[in-house]
């Protein structure tokens, strides 16, 4: 009975580090996934960032010349009508 009862232990022990073993594993897998969202989520960011400057760069670089103040004549003409 007492070779039984050593064996049972050694089994649950075994178990337990088999246990420990797999949630060491998940947890690993689990931060490498943070890590690759972190990454992304950082490239995103840098693209964003570049993309804002970009479009304050083209509104700077428009003069107001660019932009006419009044409508065309055309327009001008027909917006009184229906």
């Amino acid at each position: 009975m007492t070779v039984y009862v050593r064996c049972v232990c050694v089994i649950v022990s075994a178990d337990r580090v088999a246990d420990k073993l797999v949630a060491a594993a998940r947890e690993k897998l689990t931060s490498a996934s943070r890590g690759r969202d972190r990454q992304l989520q950082e490239q995103r960011k840098q693209k964003a960032a570049a993309f804002l400057t970009r479009m304050k760069q083209s509104d700077v670089s428009q003069t107001a010349e660019d932009v006419p103040s009044e409508l065309p004549t055309e327009c001008a003409s027909n917006s009184g009508t229906v």
